[in-house]
């Protein structure tokens, strides 16, 4: 048996044998096939031996040889391990650094956007807003001329009765109901004299009720042109009647010594549903707004447009005219624009919620205050300091909400009952049942600051006309 190494002389590769080398022996290169004949000696300057860690795999067939593998070094899997090691430990330093790069550039954003952007066209400086204690908190105010809530809002009115029973001297608690009214009643309106309370219904009806009577003396049908009745609103001489419809027009009433109705005019500037309406104090001019995110300043006796303020993102829900006629707010319910009624353009803006979804917003008499609903609670803005008061807490989304011709008292409505707020104390003081298991969605409050009307959300429920008691 012959034992040796050979370099083949086809592709050079160093082969290990250990079988012998004979005549007539057929041994070729494993790599190349090339004929080998002859052993190489150790140590020729062309071949090393190989070391002892070296382990040549053994000849597997007669006149074949394998190629024997190249030796593996400890020392270099020791060093591709280390370098991973490394790797990963710089992998893990670069996460936690950027981790904690994240968590400061978070909180910066966070402490800006806690900041009320500047009002609209305002050269004036303004505070940030400050956290107050508990759920009250400051924000910017408006440069509005009139309201002040530190002041008495009360309006003077006609000493108002109910037919021969005087409203002050009607009992506590529910004072009317007028029995199943078919159809909805989405709007209502007290006349300014409180001698009359009119109804607007989801199938394109008003109606009015002598409440000295205590009966339903007209009914208005089949008004197409306003489709569905989504407000109603008195001129303060109680000479004039305007409602809203879902079809974005407002019809103009003459309202008669009787209650009667008689078109005088129209308004049909609004492209969507018409929400909200405010009517100045000389009866001339309406500030409206709806659907289509658009508050419209318009004249009353001609039906003319004046001017259109944009800028809100969701419908408008509220609006007011200050008693000069020189000033108007309108909001969405997130944002509370001032408006120049001379200029015709929006000059200041107060932010009030983080979405236009409430469902309901309401302005005080005066314009000193304004109220929207988020969810279970209603928020409650000074429009001039910007200063939001406690919310008032409920245990249900709050779906309709009315200042009191003083401003003294809020109304907001849930399931089957309408609550009662002092605005003062922001506390609630009375709770009226409605009986049925409704939402009420429409109320209205009577001039003589005592009464108010409510009906439930759905057909064929009854409306409630209720009695406050008297101030102690």
């Amino acid at each position: 048996m012959s034992h040796g190494h050979i370099q083949c002389p086809g592709c050079g590769a160093v082969l290990q044998i250990n079988v012998p080398l004979g005549a007539g022996q057929n041994v070729v290169c494993p790599s190349c096939s090339t004929p080998l004949n002859s052993p190489i000696p150790p140590n020729n300057g062309l071949y090393s031996a190989p070391t002892a860690a070296a382990k040549p795999v053994p000849f597997t067939s007669p006149g074949k040889l394998s190629q024997a593998p190249a030796p593996r070094s400890s020392v270099s899997n020791c060093g591709v391990i280390a370098v991973v090691v490394i790797a990963i430990s710089l992998v893990c330093s670069i996460l936690v650094v950027g981790f904690g790069v994240g968590l400061y550039l978070v909180s910066s954003k966070g402490k800006q956007t806690a900041s009320v952007p500047a009002p609209l066209n305002s050269q004036s400086s303004r505070p940030q807003p400050v956290n107050r204690p508990g759920n009250s908190s400051q924000t910017s105010g408006l440069d509005l001329f009139c309201g002040d809530a530190s002041e008495s809002t009360a309006m003077s009115v006609r000493s108002p009765s109910m037919g021969n029973v005087a409203m002050g001297q009607s009992r506590f608690g529910e004072t009317y109901r007028f029995d199943d009214l078919g159809w909805a009643v989405t709007s209502l309106a007290f006349s300014p004299d409180g001698q009359f309370l009119v109804a607007g219904k989801m199938d394109r009806t008003i109606l009015v009720f002598d409440l000295g009577s205590g009966t339903m003396i007209h009914s208005y049908e089949k008004l197409d042109g306003l489709g569905k009745i989504t407000s109603l609103s008195f001129t303060p001489n109680g000479e004039k009647l305007l409602s809203c419809g879902q079809r974005g027009r407002i019809e103009i009433w003459d309202f008669g010594p009787k209650g009667d109705l008689e078109s005088s005019g129209r308004f049909v500037g609004h492209s969507q549903e018409v929400v909200a309406m405010a009517v100045s104090k000389d009866g001339q001019h309406v500030l409206s707004g709806g659907n289509d995110k658009l508050a419209r300043f318009w004249h009353l006796e001609s039906g003319r447009e004046v001017f259109a303020v944009g800028g809100f993102q969701g419908s408008v829900k509220a609006a007011f005219i200050s008693a000069d006629k020189k000033q108007g707010l309108a909001t969405d319910g997130q944002t509370l624009l001032l408006i120049d009624l001379e200029k015709g353009e929006a000059i200041q803006s107060m932010e009030l919620t983080r979405s236009y979804m409430a469902q309901t917003a309401s302005i005080a008499p005066d314009g000193s205050r304004v109220i929207v609903s988020d969810l279970y609670s209603l928020r409650l803005w000074e429009t001039r300091t910007g200063k939001e008061y406690e919310r008032l807490q409920e245990q249900e989304i709050q779906w309709s909400s009315t200042f009191s011709p003083d401003g003294m008292y809020l109304l907001s409505s849930g399931r089957a009952k309408v609550n009662v707020w002092d605005v003062a104390s922001q506390s609630k003081i009375y709770e009226f049942d409605t009986t049925d298991p409704y939402y009420v969605q429409a109320i209205a409050f009577s001039p003589d600051n005592r009464h108010f009307a409510a009906f439930p959300s759905s057909a064929g429920q009854d409306l409630f006309v209720f009695r406050l008691p008297d101030a102690k």
